[in-house]
């Protein structure tokens, strides 16, 4: 495809090789779409993707040096929806046929989007999995740095496995769906799996938070699937939100009804009831809170009419997801690993450990720098109510000094049970010396993602492993 094509009244025609936003990722005859963000400015990089051999720049703002000879400037109202459009134009029919579902939600995206993924592909269904965790597609890997990747990049590992491939699933965020991230993406099933305070960093008011996730209802195509927490207590907002059909999920209401039979740190029995009919589960994911992501899985599953023949063979076996309630025993303590960095993810996380052990819960917590400040103290406050001591650590401060967020952490706190190391191996391994055999250690915040200490690339897992090697694992 050549640039006139898109814009006839380009001075100078060239093919498209590709369509970037990155000045890095330019190569010969590519077309560079400049645009405005918090940190970076793409017009900042424009001489640089002319220099590596952009042949035309869409940009916003004016631009006020000389043009070069046989470079083309479109200026545009708004780079990221002209970004959009570009890519649906450039990639043609790169979503015909596909089944496209989009999960959001303050907690349970992760949960619920990998187990969607692995009963697909445990059905023989060829699924990409686009989240917070990586992308996957068989046994293909792609590691990612945020929940929901730039358009760019959903749309390059659409088109790298679409010869095989019938579903993609997108874990979405409110920062993606503002962002325009997923703009021109429709989708078969939207699912909102709970709403709770996040963000609020990002979002100036919650009515702002909570519509930034109703937008992707509105993004359903027509014949999409709807799939809600019932008991959601924005539930009617967002039913509100779409035309399309609902299928809602809840212990108590919803299409789908979930019942707790017995949960322990080795899982779950679950009793799930639809138009009359009840099937008992059982689960390895531990906690009640995984009651409601298996609910709301087979919610979705319902919305796309896949086969649920084998689902309790599937249910019985998956399990855990990488970095969330992950277990591990070193020394005859109880280690969990766990992505919890909300108030109420920290909440349910706590509440649940606290219950599982006769001895003592201790819990390593911290917030990410730059980040929604007004979740702090909450944090802190749910893991000293349910532990007998709290390590408040590092978690990703990033060009905020970490005594700041710690201040934050502990001010105004009416316990007064925790320690403050900064370095979060050392929070860990302090949180290990000071227990005993029985004691559950809960490390909080992070999951699998990695940090780096001392010049050394870490993750809570490696900080385990390593404890487990030097002292012992059980089994």
């Amino acid at each position: 495809m050549k640039i006139k094509d898109i814009y006839p009244h380009a001075v100078f025609d060239h093919e498209i090789f590709d369509i970037v936003h990155h000045s890095k990722e330019v190569f010969e005859n590519c077309v560079f779409v400049a645009i405005p963000g918090s940190r970076h400015d793409g017009h900042d990089y424009i001489f640089e993707a002319i220099a590596k051999g952009a042949k035309t720049v869409i940009h916003e703002k004016d631009w006020l040096f000389s043009i070069p000879q046989n470079i083309n400037f479109v200026k545009v109202e708004n780079a990221k929806k002209e970004l959009a459009r570009l890519l649906k134009i450039l990639y043609g029919d790169l979503w015909k046929d596909l089944i496209v579902i989009g999960i959001t939600g303050t907690n349970g995206k992760t949960t619920v989007s990998s187990l969607i993924y692995h009963y697909l592909s445990f059905m023989n269904l060829p699924t990409l999995l686009i989240g917070s965790n990586s992308s996957k597609f068989g046994d293909l890997y792609w590691p990612l740095v945020n929940t929901t990747p730039d358009l760019v990049t959903i749309y390059r590992l659409v088109k790298l496995c679409r010869p095989n491939l019938k579903y993609v699933i997108l874990e979405v965020s409110s920062q993606a769906i503002r962002e325009l991230r997923i703009l021109g993406i429709a989708f078969d099933v939207a699912a909102i799996t709970n709403i709770s305070q996040d963000h609020f960093d990002y979002h100036p008011s919650w009515d702002d938070y909570l519509f930034s996730k109703g937008l992707l209802l509105t993004r359903l195509k027509p014949g999409g699937i709807a799939v809600l927490n019932r008991e959601m207590p924005n539930f009617p907002l967002f039913e509100s939100l779409t035309v399309n059909s609902v299928i809602s999920f809840g212990k108590n209401n919803g299409d789908i009804k979930y019942q707790v039979i017995s949960s322990s740190l080795k899982g779950l029995e679950l009793a799930l009831t639809s138009e009359g009919q009840t099937i008992m589960l059982k689960s390895p994911l531990p906690g009640e809170f995984n009651g409601e992501n298996l609910a709301c899985f087979y919610a979705i599953g319902l919305a796309l009419g896949v086969n649920f023949s084998e689902i309790a063979s599937f249910t019985d076996e998956f399990g855990p997801v990488k970095g969330r309630m992950e277990k591990f025993f070193v020394r005859k303590r109880l280690i969990v690993i766990d992505y919890a960095h909300t108030p109420e993810a920290v909440r349910q996380v706590a509440e649940f450990l606290r219950t599982e052990t006769l001895q003592k819960l201790y819990i390593v917590i911290g917030c990410g720098g730059e980040r929604d400040q007004l979740k702090r103290p909450l944090m802190l406050k749910w893991a000293l109510e349910n532990a007998s001591w709290v390590y408040v650590t590092e978690d990703n401060s990033r060009n905020e000094p970490f005594s700041q967020i710690a201040a934050d952490m502990t001010k105004n706190q009416s316990l007064a049970n925790y320690t403050v190391i900064p370095k979060r191996s050392k929070a860990i391994q302090t949180a290990f010396a000071n227990s005993t055999a029985g004691d559950i250690i809960a490390i909080l915040g992070m999951g699998n993602d990695c940090y780096q200490e001392e010049g050394q690339i870490l993750t809570d897992e490696t900080v385990v492993k390593r404890m487990g090697e030097k002292n012992g694992f059980d089994g």
